[in-house]
């Protein structure tokens, strides 16, 4: 009796968690085996844990790769402006290794024809490895099936992100081309940028260019190779706007020579590539409209939408020829806020 009960017991569990497991896998919120099947949207909310499965199942020809500062473009608008199916690869606060690391993945499933990198000082600072594997989200990233116990038996995968899914797929309205986007939930305002800086009363020495560090260069050459190594894809290397109050705290902080330099660089070095371009919006007034950011370096979705119309109307490249000019003129427009235009907002600030 006792045996017939265990065994019809464990039977009915085994069945219970088969059915859990089926039901995972069929929806597959985090879209770990597959895209999106019959009329479910492709609902992407949960960055770390589904852009590794996107670019491994959805159908694509463009990536948009990047930190959080390229979070909240709209898919569809490089669609219309390029004509390609676009998909985000987004690691926020992100080392360049795990952008290249999404990168490569991508490359194992699909022909990716152009990349458009955005492109930020902190990722090309960071550590030549990888970050994921110290992540949460390693169960969904390592490629180990033993893993992925985690996931078809999570719980709020369960009850949480399907219903979401299916909630966002037939009954609420959702948007595809802004997967992981959160412009609409933040304020971009003067007020807003203010209220997160407070500038440092000192001004350090201006670091020379001898004195970059090493790992720069290294992230660089990681990219270079990756370019390299992919002459059938177009790369758009981007410069977003980082806003004057960044900039303030390189100058003061004696970075903002080595952080130009970075840019004439990397303008130098991949103009051996004929399969990239590079483009600078620092110099572009938007980073002195404070009113377009929410901190110093995330700014507004409607300039998300001028620099995806600028990159499809190429204006705003930077080459071997012009860099110079560009890059003196946003190194005297840096100096002269950091020394006199910041007292429009910090009056009692120390200026030189």
């Amino acid at each position: 009796m006792e045996k017939r009960f265990l065994k019809r017991f464990f039977i009915g569990l085994g069945a219970f968690l088969g059915m859990i497991i089926l039901i995972v896998v069929i929806f597959d919120p985090f879209y770990h085996y597959h895209g999106p099947l019959g009329n479910l949207k492709a609902v992407l909310e949960e960055r770390d844990y589904e852009v590794a499965g996107t670019l491994d199942h959805f159908d694509y020809e463009a990536i948009i790769l990047g930190t959080s500062i390229a979070e909240n473009y709209n898919t569809n608008q490089f669609l219309e402006n390029f004509g390609m199916q676009t998909i985000k690869a987004i690691r926020a606060s992100g080392s360049n290794a795990d952008l290249l690391y999404y990168l490569e993945r991508a490359y194992k499933s699909q022909d990716v024809k152009r990349v458009f990198y955005f492109v930020d000082y902190y990722s090309l600072g960071s550590p030549l490895e990888t970050t994921f594997a110290s992540a949460d989200t390693n169960y969904i990233t390592n490629r180990n099936p033993l893993d992925d116990i985690e996931y078809v038996l999570n719980k709020d995968v369960l009850l949480k992100k399907i219903p979401i899914q299916l909630a966002y797929s037939y009954v609420l309205p959702y948007d595809e081309g802004e997967a992981y986007s959160w412009y609409a939930t933040k304020e971009f305002s003067q007020q807003a940028i203010l209220s997160r800086y407070q500038p440092r009363e000192d001004f350090l020495e201006m670091e020379s260019i001898e004195k970059m560090d090493e790992i720069y260069y290294q992230n660089i050459e990681l990219l270079y190779e990756k370019i390299l190594a992919h002459p059938e894809t177009e790369f758009d290397i981007v410069f977003s706007p980082a806003s004057a109050l960044w900039w303030d705290d390189a100058y003061r902080g004696g970075k903002a020579e080595q952080y130009l330099y970075l840019v004439y660089y990397i303008t130098e070095k991949l103009q051996a590539c004929e399969n990239a371009k590079v483009y600078f919006y620092q110099a572009e007034d938007v980073a002195f409209e404070l009113e377009q950011f929410m901190d110093t370096v995330h700014f507004s979705e409607a300039v998300n939408r001028d620099i995806c119309d600028k990159l499809a109307e190429d204006t705003g490249r930077i080459t071997i020829e012009n860099a110079e000019e560009k890059l003196r003129m946003m190194y005297d427009r840096v100096e002269e806020f950091a020394t006199q235009g910041i007292k429009e907002y910090y009056p009692d600030v120390t200026v030189r």
